[in-house]
């Protein structure tokens, strides 16, 4: 109002928002858990209500945070970030958010992954032994356990191979038997004929890392008996 009584009627405004709630981050839980990959990318979503999401942050174990910055500032919004090179172990990953109105997440969203990367040691092989001469068609292999050094995922499965061609690249057989199995017994359908034979197994650990294999030669013979093994059965060879 000034000295003769006008009121002012073209009011000067401002508007103002305000935003004390804090954003909320969620992370997608990593698959597969364990895994062999050491630099995990993981992926999440970021909301608030009422103003912008404008920072997006992670950290590895309660250590530093760090950036996210593959995002586009909204009200929700989708990140990605690949975490550094983590070693074996478990792991404890977190994300937090900030609005403009610079309000911080203090509820972390979080996932907890292990990573192994190291492969199960090769199974010693039992029997048949090494260059042994066994004239039987139908009979067991036998292996001992590997072990997946600590701090590993465990041994899964193994993998049971046999080829009269030392490369394996034309299997005869090729078996699998979970960690707890360390043996196989041919069945009368697999029955091998006479020849010379390579046979390997190795472990594969539950995050995926294959061990090297351990080979070894068997060689069969029936011949010397007069009958000799196919998979339809017995068959006449040579003479008695």
């Amino acid at each position: 109002q000034n000295a003769v009584g006008n009121w002012e009627t073209t009011y000067a405004s401002d508007t103002l928002t305000v935003d004390t709630n804090e954003p909320n981050t969620s992370l997608t839980a990593y698959s597969p858990d364990p895994t062999n990959d050491s630099t995990p990318t993981y992926s999440g979503t970021a909301t608030d209500a009422t103003t912008n999401i404008i920072d997006i942050e992670y950290r590895v174990d309660g250590g530093a945070w760090t950036n996210v910055d593959t995002f586009t500032p909204g009200l929700n919004v989708n990140f990605t970030f690949t975490t550094p090179v983590l070693a074996d172990g478990t792991h404890t990953i977190e994300t937090r958010a900030m609005d403009s109105a610079s309000n911080w997440e203090t509820s972390y969203a979080s996932d907890t992954l292990t990573v192994d990367a190291t492969p199960p040691t090769a199974p010693p092989l039992v029997s048949p032994a090494n260059n042994a001469a066994i004239t039987t068609s139908i009979f067991t292999f036998d292996w001992n356990a590997s072990t997946d050094p600590a701090p590993g995922s465990g041994v899964s499965y193994y993998t049971l191979q046999v080829d009269d061609d030392p490369s394996f690249s034309s299997l005869e057989l090729e078996k699998t038997t979970s960690a707890s199995v360390t043996e196989y017994t041919l069945l009368s359908t697999e029955a091998l004929l006479s020849n010379t034979y390579n046979w390997r197994v190795r472990a594969v650990d539950a995050a995926g890392n294959p061990g090297n294999w351990s080979t070894w030669v068997v060689r069969i013979d029936n011949s010397m008996y007069g009958f000799e093994t196919s998979a339809q059965g017995w068959s006449p060879s040579g003479t008695i």
